[in-house]
């Protein structure tokens, strides 16, 4: 199990308690009719501290998933290096025999000019 998955599941199980604890709110109301303010008042703080607890590890994960995909990029490019490297090394060589047959030309057209 990774720890992305571990994480929802911990969120899942908070939401659950969360909602739980509400409805045992809203049961004891109907069931002693008399309104039960502070098993009530306790759940919705419950519910507003666990919905910012959810985005901030909502955004944790995120990032830490963002992160592991551009180290992974990075690391695709460095193993790529020395494949362009071989494609460089071939256009420089490409690169100093067009110039070496360049400058025989000049040479040539030189020597036939004087």
């Amino acid at each position: 199990m990774t720890a992305t998955s571990r994480i929802k599941y911990f969120l899942a199980a908070l939401w659950v308690a969360a909602i739980v604890l509400l409805l045992g709110g809203r049961i004891g109301y109907e069931v002693t009719g008399s309104p039960v303010f502070g098993y009530i008042s306790m759940a919705y703080i419950t519910i507003v501290n666990l919905t910012v607890v959810t985005l901030v590890i909502i955004i944790v994960v995120r990032l830490k998933e963002w992160i592991e995909n551009q180290v992974a990029a990075i690391a695709e490019r460095k193993a790529a290096v020395p494949e362009h490297e071989a494609g460089l090394r071939a256009l420089r060589q490409s690169v100093e025999r067009l110039e070496a047959r360049v400058s025989e030309i000049e040479d040539a057209r030189n020597k036939t000019a004087k």
